[in-house]
């Protein structure tokens, strides 16, 4: 077949060469007039005969593919992948994140705590992996919108599209910084931001969703057991007689101990046993056979403690003129009674247990009373004071000492703590290092290894050597006391005998704060076996793997998943587009002179230009699909 050049240097076939003709070609021909630079289209008159067989007509011709009813049943199958992974996956996660399951392998792997970490990584990659097939419809919708977004842009816009943008939409690798460019010049058709936006959600989601299910460790109980812990038994302070004996060297052991231990944990801080949540608020039994790394759980009596410190009114008399021979006094509102036979008029000291008495009969505080004597000088004072106490507004009881020819008096006023205690049954627990939780709700029976009148003397008995015990010398005595009535800074003070400083007790409220935690610390010599032992039900806690999920992540993840799954459910009723295939191109560009014109323009360019460079030289010229005279899509270049 002859060749003939336009003036452009195209070839073109000779229609004047027989069996050459261009009357085969469907669809407008394009010819160039070398002289005028002028093309007219030509659109032959076609006859049913003159059109190619459909490739159905033709028996030897077949495609290996499935039927519209097949594809349309399995892409509703894809769209619902989605959804019900959402479903599957979201509801899992809340439940495992109110309620403990723990993870079995049934052998196939270790799944105990130690192997935590390999199974953390196995969840995560299982984590991934559903996520993962769950976001195949939204891939699957986010190709599709992209390769329909060539003829969606082309045809939805009368004025054509710039050919820069359209030549980068229809390349499968356009990029995330392009699209952004090409939305924020809205050069693209709406579907192309839903693109954009769908994206971003599946990189968030995929992100976000693999990371709220997780494992970890959690606590699971073992059998039940015995657990021996501290017990106060019906006579282990108090004897049958009701005798009790401060003077006792094994009790006057204990009671040092106690003071000592008042000091090392409330002033110096140093932990001692077992250390209880809330420790101003409960006395606990330790127990005595258990490790503190090892978390368990049991039922025990505890005292739960509600502290007071007053400085009660003395019943009558309010004077006292000869100290020496009076006996006792009675304190209005706390209920006691004190033996004063024993009780020095020192500015501060510690009324003995066994000098305290209920007032009603006589018998030891049932409430655990501890009584502090405080006097100051007014009138005969000798000057050896180290300092002097400001009783201003406190009951006090005027006593004059006529002692050695003294002849001085004094103000006195009485100090009583009481820890109010209540013996109840509680769970309590220990997470493992050593630090045990008192639960709130009380069990009936009672366990009974807290004897109640036992365990008032205990309490009144705890700190009775506060003053000689409490560590090191100070103002008050011993730090410990020091602290108790003035607070912490006052252990700076020094007393002089020239000049001595007038000392203010603390408001009561704060007194009974640091004498509760002093207390608590005090009574561990107590329980610790010293007296007794009993046996208590409790069980050790037994580490095992756990599902876990992270609350926010899951709600993130649930409103990410639910809208990516409306997204695709509302997509199937979009109009239908063209995809960017062969056929679809091919029949597009039938008749278009954009063949030749693209043609030319590589042919003419620098075979190591790119194609951003071919197509710049075309300046602002637009693509547009418009429509030729037999209503068949074309694609021009405007």
């Amino acid at each position: 077949m002859d060749l003939l050049f336009d003036s452009a240097g195209l070839q073109l076939p000779d229609p004047s060469k027989e069996g050459d003709s261009l009357l085969s070609q469907s669809g407008p021909t394009s010819f160039h007039d070398a002289n005028s630079h002028s093309e007219t289209s030509w659109v032959p008159n076609r006859r049913e005969s003159d059109s190619p067989s459909p490739p159905d007509a033709d028996p030897t011709y077949a495609v290996d593919t499935l039927s519209p009813t097949s594809l349309g049943i399995l892409r509703r199958l894809r769209s619902l992948l989605l959804p019900l992974v959402a479903i599957a996956y979201t509801t899992f996660c809340y439940i495992v994140h109110f309620k403990t399951i723990p993870v079995r392998s049934g052998g196939l792997f270790d799944d105990t705590s130690n192997n935590i970490a390999v199974i953390k990584s196995g969840m995560t990659s299982i984590s991934i992996i559903i996520i993962g097939l769950g976001l195949l419809p939204i891939h699957s919708l986010i190709a599709d919108l992209k390769s329909e977004e060539f003829f969606r842009v082309t045809s939805s816009r009368p004025e054509g599209t710039p050919l820069g943008y359209v030549n980068g939409i229809s390349n499968p690798s356009f990029g995330m910084i392009d699209s952004f460019i090409v939305v924020f010049r809205q050069h693209c058709s709406p579907y192309y931001l839903l693109v954009l936006v769908v994206t971003i959600l599946a990189i968030i989601t995929s992100a976000l969703a693999p990371a709220a299910l997780s494992v970890e460790t959690a606590l699971f109980d073992s059998d039940v057991q015995a657990f021996a812990v501290g017990a106060i038994r019906p006579d282990d302070i108090l004897d049958v007689t009701q005798v009790l004996s401060l003077d006792n060297p094994d009790f006057s052991r204990i009671l040092d101990k106690a003071s000592r231990l008042a000091w090392v944990e409330g002033v110096m801080e140093v932990p001692y046993s077992f250390q209880v949540v809330e420790s101003s608020k409960y006395v606990v039994p330790a127990p005595l056979n258990l490790p503190m790394n090892v978390p368990a759980r049991w039922l025990s009596d505890v005292a739960v403690m509600n502290p007071t410190c007053t400085y009660p009114v003395s019943l009558p008399p309010t004077y006292i003129s000869d100290y020496v021979n009076y006996t006792q006094l009675a304190l209005d509102g706390v209920g006691v009674t004190l033996n004063l036979d024993t009780v020095s008029l020192s500015q501060i000291a510690i009324v003995s247990a066994s000098e305290v008495y209920n007032t009603t009969d006589a018998g030891y505080p049932a409430n655990g009373a501890t009584v502090f004597l405080l006097s100051g000088c007014i009138d005969g004072c000798r000057y050896d004071t180290q300092y002097n106490w400001d009783l201003s507004g406190l009951p006090v009881v005027q006593v004059a000492d006529t002692d050695f020819h003294n002849n001085s008096t004094y103000n006195v006023s009485f100090l009583v703590c009481s820890p109010n205690v209540v013996i109840e049954t509680r769970e309590i627990r220990n997470d493992g290092h050593g630090r045990l939780t008192v639960m709130e709700t009380p069990y009936t029976p009672r366990q009974g290894n807290l004897h109640p009148g036992q365990t008032s003397v205990m309490f009144s008995t705890a700190l009775g050597m506060l003053d000689m015990g409490g560590g090191p010398s100070s103002i008050l005595n011993s730090e410990a006391q020091t602290i108790l009535l003035l607070g912490p800074t006052a252990t700076n003070i020094s007393g002089s005998f020239h000049d001595p400083p007038t000392l203010r007790p603390l408001p009561e409220a704060d007194i009974a704060e640091i004498y509760a935690h002093m207390l608590h610390s005090a009574t561990k010599v107590y329980l610790d076996g010293t007296f007794s032992t009993a046996y208590v039900p409790g069980r050790i806690w037994v580490e095992r793997v756990v599902f876990a999920s992270s609350l926010p992540q899951l709600i993130a993840s649930t409103i990410l998943l639910v809208i990516l799954s409306g997204i695709l459910i509302l997509s199937h009723f979009r109009k239908t587009t063209p995809q960017f295939t062969l056929f679809s191109v091919a029949a597009a560009l039938h008749g278009s002179e954009i063949p030749s014109t693209f043609a030319k323009a590589k042919r003419w360019a620098d075979p190591k230009s790119r194609e951003a460079e071919m197509v710049a030289p075309m300046g602002r010229k637009r693509i547009v699909l418009g429509k030729t005279e037999m209503e068949n899509d074309v694609l021009c270049l405007q």
